[in-house]
């Protein structure tokens, strides 16, 4: 059985976090999941944290 689930990854998935994005999307099939990237999603304002 598969299940599908809406995925937004947002600015920083999409850029400064991209290895948990592909680690997600590798992994995703292994689970049973589809993910469905949400067409047309927008930056929500959030950032990464990073070490100084």
């Amino acid at each position: 059985m598969q299940n599908e689930f809406a995925f937004f990854p947002g600015c920083v998935l999409s850029q400064a976090a991209k290895e948990a994005k592909m680690s997600l999307e590798a992994i995703a099939p292994l689970l049973g999941w589809k993910l469905h990237e949400i067409k047309g999603w927008s930056c929500c304002g959030a950032q990464q944290a990073q070490d100084v």
